[in-house]
């Protein structure tokens, strides 16, 4: 039961499950106790041990790093057959045994090669972030999470359902593999929560990354303008990134994210980009690598060498989250699909704007 591939259109059983989460999330959330409740026992001695992070801005390599690491043995994901239960994974899984579905892979709607089908990993725990924390997507609002923050029924519940996903991994043991765009906004927190976390966090240079984000962003903007189904199927996954509803993170720089936005209403949507790029770079820079607290838990990985290397990036990778034993890890490469085609003004601007931020991420990574 995959989501919103294989083509552009989300199908009406989806957008229907998504409807009823909308309608009332306080009841999903129920079932997750009562699932909980019925596998107390089951999951009571299951340790959560370190688990694994991938975030950063869409587009820079997340998906595959997510493919990568779940193709080891010991990794334990959220799966696009899970939505929108994912406060009762156990039960869901016994309830799309029910349900026509179909082992075959197709490329995902973002048209960018990779392939999936209903058991490829997904990210969907924003699904739970956003409903104990209402403030996330408020461009008006700081939405970080420090190490100050403390939201006791959101923290059970979380480590209650990543419990729940190890048992249903059927070994009652696993390492979380998290794919998240947003949560290097919430690295302090998450390390107050799990200690010995690690966190990778791919980039890349800023004139593909921008272009792609603009190719993306056109997929989305005409998806949604074809069917409402695509948007309410990505606000209820917490894709902000693009499309009709783009929220950029507000990071505490109030000014920036408003410039950003003023950008993306007047349709000017690569200088929208380019500025949040910058932005998002620069907090990273300011606030997790160069931040002593937490940058020993942090992987910087640049996404052009993966693709240019990639045995010695995954390598690498492997050997930083301590994962081993691995099956068919996916071939990685640099895209092949487009060619990047900027004005010369436009590169002026992308450059000018980038330039020192992305000089500074490669300096990270090469440590």
């Amino acid at each position: 039961m995959p989501s919103i591939m294989p083509s552009k259109h989300v199908p009406l059983s989806l957008d229907l499950l998504g409807g009823f989460y909308r309608f009332s999330p306080a009841f999903f959330k129920a079932l997750g106790r009562v699932e909980t409740a019925c596998f107390q026992y089951d999951i009571a001695d299951i340790k959560i041990e370190r688990p694994i992070f991938i975030t950063g801005l869409p587009r820079s390599g997340t998906t595959i790093l997510l493919e990568i690491l779940n193709a080891y043995n010991d990794t334990v994901s959220f799966r696009y057959r899970d939505y929108p239960f994912v406060h009762m994974p156990v039960f869901w899984k016994f309830m799309t045994y029910l349900m026509p579905s179909s082992s075959e892979k197709a490329e995902r709607a973002h048209k960018d090669g990779l392939f999936i089908n209903g058991d490829s990993p997904e990210m969907l725990d924003e699904i739970i972030w956003m409903s104990f924390f209402d403030h996330l997507h408020d461009t008006d609002a700081s939405n970080m999470l420090g190490d100050t923050v403390t939201n006791p029924d959101f923290e059970r519940v979380l480590l209650q359902t990543i419990r729940k996903l190890i048992f249903r991994n059927g070994r009652g043991e696993g390492r979380y593999l998290s794919k998240n765009n947003y949560c290097f906004s919430r690295i302090s927190y998450l390390l107050k929560l799990f200690p010995d976390a690690t966190f990778v966090i791919p980039f890349r240079n800023p004139v593909n990354h921008i272009f792609s984000l603009l190719k993306q962003n056109d997929l989305i903007m005409q998806a949604q303008k074809d069917s409402k189904r695509v948007q309410r199927y990505m606000d209820m996954h917490g894709h902000f990134e693009f499309g009709q509803n783009f929220r950029p993170l507000n990071l505490g720089g109030h000014v920036q994210t408003a410039e950003i936005e003023e950008y993306w209403q007047a349709g000017e949507y690569l200088q929208a980009y380019t500025m949040y790029w910058r932005y998002v770079h620069s907090y990273m820079l300011d606030h997790v690598f160069n931040n002593s607290n937490v940058s020993g838990n942090i992987m910087a990985l640049d996404y052009d060498s993966l693709c240019h290397e990639p045995e010695a990036a995954i390598f690498k990778l492997a050997n930083f989250c301590g994962v081993a034993g691995h099956n068919d890890v996916p071939d990685v490469k640099a895209p092949d699909y487009y060619t990047v085609s900027f004005s010369d003004a436009d590169l002026a601007f992308i450059h000018d704007q980038t330039d020192d931020v992305y000089n500074k991420l490669r300096k990270v990574s090469a440590m």
